[in-house]
């Protein structure tokens, strides 16, 4: 198994050394966009201005594409001296420009709204999509504000004519109002000369008309969603939108036949996700945005005022970040249809879309990414050009991992020509002082599915709050498992996935929580009962990481534990009797179907934290007195909790679990036939847990046993769960004493101490001692590296002359002064000198050849005491997990190192990199 970093500093390790910080494309800061190697470049920077004019036109066909990279299409357009129809073949695209029209999620096909773009001699230089299969059915209604969304291209520098369409409701004198029967809802003006064109989608005709021939879409008894006919129109402005407010209708294009709106869609829109019990229609709204983007928007609302909004739609959460200096960046970018309730949504936050400084994508779904393109072309249009992040996993897979098999799922190439660079997991984006964002991969919802933790400074007390986010829930394709016809198939995936949410459980602790999407976690329906009770929507949340370790089990559950599942199957509904929704009909659980990390048996195991307490998930969530008094659609007080019905079959609140992170001393190298599962973390560790106990004074009691750092032996099963002893103290059974009397088996470091000794970089300082609280000396420490380099004899003149030629450590310091790990003090080497932690951090970091992340030590209270020499070295041993923070919060830089303290250090530099 290949690691993204190898620690150890040796010529031939360095050259098989896959290091993160030099991934092409995984930038930190700001210098040269990067592209990864051995991928086709596309042209990428700010929209091309070379066009002297451009129009809107419809593809009457799909186009061709021709031997020599052209492509040849029919399309329809008027200009001044009519309606035409020709077969085109622009004569400047590049090979990019083809892909970004005919290799999409979306690529230009018959009916199809494109613009035709010329340069000064009037010759067809290009072809840009505007909208995908134009409001042919009712799969492809769209709609588009006149401010945001698209436009045409700029011309002559100049951003270009403003476009938008929508059902047309109002036709009055020279006015036109167009919407989508909900928040969008806008009047326009006619230009005294607008032309009327009809575009019938069935014939692939462009008909010039009188606008006394547009229909205007109907009431059904009053009342406009209860029309399944409803008329669309597309206009063309003559402002671009920097003139919004004086800008006239010139062209108008209304669309037949119209579509037939379904009848399970005539209903208004309520705001809430599908299946709440907060909307009117009791937890039946059947909508979502790929089947009727117009019933799923949602108003936008702060989260945190003046830094943190809600911008989504009511399905899909994106949220938008304001920095101090007024850095704008958004997390995710939604689906294809509904970008024009987004960019509504960040301007009612008081914001313009085409500020957006950062472009921050999950994963490689269209959910996510579906109007990442979109809002980037139109930045650009504005003459601004974001930084979009996307995960590179999913934009092309696993060959950092040493899976090349593995490839990136994203095949949307605008898309693909929009990402600038990739994350750096576990490595905060330092944006200011006031916001900084560490992406987490977390695979299984995809290959490179990331969560996000965001530590931002809430303007109003100038505390600084952090807030989780998990960046995939669903478990999608990954929820069956057949080795038997497919062994090397999805399944690390599904290890993955279950990886993700127990890491998250035990490595954060936030004090709020972030949904990807509203049917996950109750964000919109808090929100609802805020604004009744007149409260501002963080005082209606729960603090404290309850909810989010709450939130994240319901979906282990799901995927993991078969009790649940087979009682869901027994009986599929819920105390008031409505049914309970399952990700998957047929979900194959991991107890049932595996894979398995390894076989059940005994093992050993060390622990890398001290353990937490899981509570069994809990549906009723954000249960608080903030919100007393509030009822939902079914009558029920949302202050007792708030009911999703996805996936609630795992409802088990009197279950509790005691959780750790361990090392299993065993073969599992962190991968399974397919792919990478723990291992996509550096330094990385599973994290175990126990079967169910009924009890948390049960959970407690078992908690309170174990030690970070100690070894102890447990049974496991065949899904890696910890089984229960009868004598429940017996759960966790100390490892058998070690080599020396003085580190008994509970001792905390009895497992480092163990491994540095038969790893032989450190002896016993008698027979049977090892002195775990006595001091490291320098000379000890350079013995144990010069061992663990394999004890190289060099020749080299050393002049300390304080280190005589028959020391037992004599040939240690000469290698080690020859590679440059240790400069001496002075003179002399000063051998028997205690060891401090700094000073530790600073010869590990020459050892390994280390590179330091970004600064990693102002969290902690004495961060600013580290000497400015060691400063590095100390970033970068605490960024690889090598040194972590005492009690209070301290690093303790010029404390002593004791020889316990060492061997833990070393245990994980070793075990990482012999990894």
């Amino acid at each position: 198994m290949k690691h993204r970093i190898q620690m150890r500093a040796a010529a031939s390790a360095l050259a098989a050394c896959i290091c993160l910080s030099a991934l092409p494309g995984a930038l930190a800061a700001e210098p040269g966009r990067v592209k990864a190697p051995g991928r086709t470049e596309m042209e990428h920077g700010p929209v091309s201005t070379e066009f002297a004019s451009t129009r809107l036109a419809f593809a009457v066909s799909d186009p061709v594409r021709n031997n020599d990279g052209t492509i040849t299409l029919d399309v329809a357009y008027a200009d001044s001296e009519g309606v035409r129809r020709e077969r085109v073949t622009p004569t400047g695209m590049t090979e990019t420009d083809v892909a970004l029209i005919t290799v999409a999620d979306n690529p230009v096909a018959a009916g199809s709204t494109i613009e035709l773009c010329y340069n000064e001699q009037g010759e067809l230089i290009n072809i840009k999509n505007i909208y995908s299969a134009y409001m042919s059915d009712l799969g492809t209604v769209y709609f588009d504000t006149m401010k945001y969304g698209a436009e045409l291209s700029p011309v002559n520098g100049e951003p270009g004519a403003m476009l938008a369409t929508g059902w047309l409701t109002a036709k009055s004198g020279n006015q036109i109002t167009v919407g989508d029967l909900d928040l969008f809802d806008e009047t326009y003006t006619l230009a005294p000369d607008v032309k009327v064109y009809e575009f019938n989608t069935d014939t692939s005709t462009l008909t010039a008309r009188r606008l006394s021939d547009v229909p205007v879409t109907q009431k059904t008894d009053g009342e406009f969603y209860k029309t399944a006919n409803r008329q669309q129109v597309m206009v063309v402005f003559d402002q671009n939108y920097r003139n919004a407010d004086q800008a006239e209708v010139v062209e108008l294009y209304y669309i037949t036949p119209q579509p037939t709106i379904d009848e399970k869609y005539l209903y208004p829109a309520d705001h809430m996700p599908i299946d709440s019990f907060m909307t009117e229609n009791d937890g039946k709204t059947v909508a979502k945005p790929t089947a009727a983007a117009w019933l799923t928007a949602t108003e936008s609302f702060a989260i945190i005022p003046d830094r943190l909004y809600y911008v989504g739609d009511n399905e899909v959460a994106i949220y938008l970040t304001q920095a101090d200096d007024g850095t704008l960046i958004l997390l995710d970018a939604g689906w294809p249809a509904s970008g024009y309730q987004y960019w509504r949504n960040i301007e009612a936050m008081g914001f313009d879309p085409r500020d957006i400084d950062y472009i921050l994508l999950t994963h490689g779904h269209g959910d996510q990414y579906g109007t990442g393109a979109e809002l980037d072309t139109m930045i650009k249009n504005a003459g601004g050009d974001p930084v979009v992040y996307e995960c590179y996993e999913d934009t092309y897979g696993y060959d950092i991992y040493g899976f090349p098999e593995i490839t990136g799922i994203i095949k949307d190439t605008p898309v693909l020509n929009a990402v600038d660079k990739f994350y750096i997991n576990d490595t905060w984006m330092e944006f200011d002082g006031s916001v900084r964002i560490k992406p987490v991969l977390t695979a299984g919802h995809t290959n490179g599915t990331d969560s996000f933790i965001f530590e931002l400074t809430d303007p109003a007390t100038n505390e600084t709050l952090t807030i989780s986010y998990l960046g995939g829930y669903g478990v999608n394709g990954n929820t069956k498992y057949d080795p038997d016809n497919d062994p090397t198939g999805r399944g690390y995936l599904r290890l993955a996935f279950q990886y993700g949410l127990r890491y998250l459980q035990q490595t954060v602790e936030p004090d709020y929580m972030l949904p990807q999407h509203t049917n996950q976690y109750p964000m919109l329906e808090i929100n609802k009962a805020a604004e009744e009770k007149g409260i501002p929507f963080l005082e209606a949340v729960n603090s404290g990481s309850y909810e989010w370790v709450n939130f994240l089990e319901k979906r282990q559950a799901v995927i993991t534990y078969e009790d649940y599942y087979q009682n869901w199957k027994a009986d599929p509904k819920d105390e008031f009797g409505t049914e309970i929704t399952v990700t998957d009909a047929e979900l194959q659980t991991i107890e049932a179907a595996g894979p398995y990390r390894r076989e059940g048996g005994t093992y050993q195991i060390t622990l890398t934290d001290g353990g937490r307490i899981i509570q069994g998930f809990n549906r009723y969530m954000n249960q608080t007195d903030k919100l007393s008094g509030v009822e939902n659609a079914q009558g029920q007080d949302v202050g007792d909790g708030i009911f999703i019905l996805k996936d609630s079959f795992t409802h088990d609140p009197d279950a509790w679990y005691v959780q750790v992170g361990a090392r299993v001393s065993d073969g599992y190298d962190g991968s399974c036939a397919g792919g990478p599962i723990e291992s996509v973390h550096d330094n990385w560790f599973e994290i175990l847990r126990t079967e169910r106990l009924d009890s948390r004074e049960e959970a407690e009691a078992l908690l309170a046993q174990l030690q970070s750092g100690a070894t102890y032996t447990v049974t496991l099963d065949q899904s890696s769960e910890i089984q229960l002893a009868d004598n429940l103290t017996d759960t966790f059974r100390p490892a058998a004493g070690g080599t020396f009397t003085d580190v008994p088996a509970t001792h905390w470091a009895a497992g480092a101490v163990e491994f540095v000794s038969s790893q032989g970089l450190l002896q016993g300082t008698g027979a049977s001692a090892f002195a775990p609280g006595q001091p490291m000396t320098r000379a000890m420490l350079v013995t144990a590296l010069w061992r663990e380099a394999g004890s190289p004899v060099v020749n080299y003149a050393m002049d300390f002359d304080d280190v005589d030629e028959d020391q037992w450590y004599t040939e240690a310091v000469r290698w080690a002064a020859s590679e440059g790990i240790v400069t001496g003090t002075g003179k002399g080497f000063s051998p028997d000198a205690a060891l401090t932690r700094e000073s530790l951090a600073a010869i590990l970091f020459r050892y390994a050849g280390g590179q330091a992340d970004a600064d990693q030590l102002d969290s902690y209270a004495d961060g600013a005491g580290v000497s400015a020499w060691a400063r590095e070295a100390m970033n970068w041993a605490v960024a690889q997990g090598l040194i972590t923070g005492k009690s209070g919060g301290r690093l303790d830089p010029g404390g002593t190192a004791s020889r316990a303290e060492v061997s833990a250090i070393l245990m994980r530099y070793v075990q990482s990199a012999q990894a």
